[in-house]
């Protein structure tokens, strides 16, 4: 039976659970996501719940999938939504689900899901947010496995990539009061392009010293770009940034990538001639603009 209006009618009339469940074993062959969220709505109990999303698992679209997800509760329920998710969602829904598991399970499911199906940007997506030599490991086992034509190429350029030493392209020191209007979509649209990048709402968590994790972000940054502004040269901790980046110099190639958020060469020539000399972009010519600077600036 795979009419959706018949297994409704028969539901409004079942008693008992058995029967509830035998007409639950009829809707996995429902294609209607309309019928499998009527369903749900109206189940109860654990038993009932796992066996719409059985339904859903076998071959829900992404925005079923998606649904189903932000009503979910407890790992069965959330396993069941991953199992669908495992079969053949596209990067962006993988991306979608990747920011709201919790867990490792969950995301290994995720970066499972993704190591068959991802390359280029959206494996370097995946790859600055896995953790930990398990998640990472997942990754690299799809790139040393990747064999259709070009592979090769792929697998050099990524295994250069994750060889790097440094465990970030670009370090962003910036005054906070230049988020909303600048450095948050500069971050957001840099990571969309591939760059890895240490900026503190991406990288630090509730809980972490500031001040260490500042230093090992500043430490493992081939880059750092600093944004600078009235507010950041009336700030000290900005400034202790842009120092540590001076040091990382220290006549070994460049590594300060200056942006002028706000001010003119005139104004940045009386906070500190040494920064007014080097070359620099304005935020004036647009995030998409500088975000291109920046990636020829670093070779990406």
């Amino acid at each position: 039976m795979n009419d959706p209006e018949q297994l409704k009618w028969l539901w409004n009339r079942a008693s008992g659970s058995s029967e509830r469940l035998r007409i639950l074993e009829a809707i996995s062959r429902l294609s209607d996501p309309e019928a499998l969220q009527w369903f749900w709505n109206r189940v109860s109990g654990l038993s009932e719940r796992l066996k719409v999303l059985e339904a859903v698992a076998i071959g829900a679209d992404s925005e079923t999938l998606k649904w189903f997800w932000n009503r979910v509760s407890g790992s069965d329920e959330r396993l069941k939504v991953l199992e669908a998710v495992l079969k053949g969602a596209d990067t962006e829904t993988l991306q979608w689900f990747w920011n709201r598991v919790s867990g490792s399970n969950e995301r290994l499911k995720i970066l499972q899901a993704a190591s068959g199906r991802v390359h280029g940007e959206a494996q370097k997506w995946f790859w600055n947010r896995a953790s930990g030599s398990t998640e990472r490991n997942v990754l690299l086992g799809a790139i040393e496995g990747q064999s259709a034509a070009g592979a090769e190429d792929k697998l050099r350029d990524n295994k250069n990539m994750l060889s790097d030493k440094y465990s970030y392209d670009i370090f962003i020191s910036h005054a906070s009061e230049d988020k909303n209007d600048f450095v948050r979509p500069l971050a957001s649209e840099l990571v969309k392009r591939g760059i890895r990048v240490w900026y503190d709402e991406f990288t630090l968590l509730l809980g972490d010293s500031l001040r260490r994790s500042i230093d090992r972000g500043l430490a493992s940054s081939r880059f750092g770009v600093v944004v600078l502004s009235n507010s950041f040269f009336n700030k000290e901790w900005p400034q202790k940034e842009l120092d540590g980046l001076v040091a990382r110099e220290d006549g070994k190639g460049k590594v300060i990538l200056p942006i002028w958020h706000g001010l003119s060469k005139e104004q940045i020539l009386r906070y500190s001639p040494v920064l007014a000399d080097r070359l620099a972009v304005s935020s004036e010519q647009g995030v998409k603009f500088v975000v291109q600077q920046i990636i020829d600036a670093i070779g990406s």
